[in-house]
């Protein structure tokens, strides 16, 4: 089943928000509001994506929308029941977002937050200023405040850090002052940039990440810029599978778990700051079978991950990722491989 009910009618926007929310009737009103809060003046779409709900979301943003929207916002809500081998994060993201196209012209963007995340007041407006330079936007996703296990955030530390340094050595002319971090709390596409690749991967997760790669394997710019933050909750129990609140919830249940995918062992590591240097200067070519990969796996726009996907081929299941344990035990040499630098981000594979 599929209904819209829009609060509102008229012609495109320059900007729409997707938000999907799955039995988010206690979080939904939180995040609208602080949507409103923003200093953004222009006219903005904002588009709930109502999925698989045994709740009154819908209601919810319907009735916030009659009591507290401000004037330049048009609240739209989409319900729709995904089938079950469907309904995942990812789908789900995928599916608002597309609805949210539809709402923007060609010169427009879409952008795309959770339903328990709170964007700072300045978010709407940075990442629309962060598009007029790029094609795809991700922007840094903090923590609301809140008792937490200490050990999440220990390990969100660790793997940043990481990430960063690994940054710094595959890419040493990339954005000093860029984050690490891709996550679809604070994502940003211009309309043509989506048209261009057909929307986002519907998977079940990983759907950001996974559409930042084939951006940056066509040659697009992909930025991750230092600006207003999206607050995000470190709740343990999501409403749709392969969530966030999934990946938090498995770490705690091993004394040592595996942290991000894109982390690499350092013999990896080194091989891969090689293979991309070899592609800008050479091209895909037969000298890549030195490191066993076929010529033809990678083109001269493969990025990192990509690379390491042909070093490890079972990267892609995750089964290669490392353990919070082993990142910790790998940043020292990191860190001497890196003195003096600044950290670097991700950027476009290919100008």
């Amino acid at each position: 089943m599929i209904t819209d009910r829009p609060t509102a009618a008229g012609e495109a926007r320059d900007v729409c928000i997707a938000i999907p929310a799955r039995d988010e009737a206690t979080e939904l009103v939180g995040c609208l509001n602080a949507i409103a809060a923003s200093r953004c003046s222009e006219p903005v779409v904002v588009l709930v994506f109502a999925n698989n709900c045994s709740d009154t979301t819908a209601d919810q943003a319907l009735n916030w929308a009659r009591r507290s929207a401000p004037e330049h916002l048009d609240l739209r809500v989409v319900e729709e029941t995904l089938p079950a081998g469907k309904a995942h994060a990812g789908e789900a993201r995928a599916r608002a977002m597309t609805r949210a196209r539809e709402h923007v012209g060609i010169d427009g963007v879409v952008l795309s937050t959770d339903a328990d995340s709170r964007p700072a007041p300045g978010w709407v407006t940075d990442m629309i200023d962060a598009l007029r330079g790029s094609d795809l936007v991700f922007g840094p996703v903090t923590r609301r405040p809140g008792a937490i296990d200490p050990r999440l955030s220990d390990y969100e530390r660790l793997e940043q850090e990481a990430l960063a340094l690994q940054a710094r050595i595959l890419q040493p002319d990339g954005n000093p002052q860029a984050h690490q971090q891709l996550s679809g709390a604070s994502l940003g596409v211009t309309a043509k940039a989506w048209d261009r690749l057909g929307g986002l991967p519907a998977q079940a997760s990983g759907e950001d990440r996974a559409f930042a790669e084939i951006a940056l394997e066509t040659g697009m710019r992909v930025s991750q810029p230092q600006i207003a933050p999206v607050f995000t909750s470190w709740r343990l129990a999501g409403r749709a599978s392969g969530g966030h609140a999934e990946t938090l919830s498995a770490r705690l249940a091993e004394p040592d778990p595996y942290g991000d995918a894109r982390i690499m062992r350092l013999s990896e590591l080194l091989s891969c700051a090689e293979i991309l240097e070899g592609l800008a200067e050479n091209g895909a070519g037969a000298w890549l079978m030195t490191y066993g990969i076929q010529p033809t796996a990678l083109s001269p726009c493969a990025t990192p991950w990509r690379v390491s996907t042909c070093l490890r081929p079972d990267s892609s299941t995750g089964a290669a990722a490392l353990r919070m344990s082993e990142i910790k035990a790998m940043l020292p040499e990191l860190r001497r491989l890196t003195s003096g630098e600044q950290p670097t981000g991700l950027q476009e594979a290919c100008s």
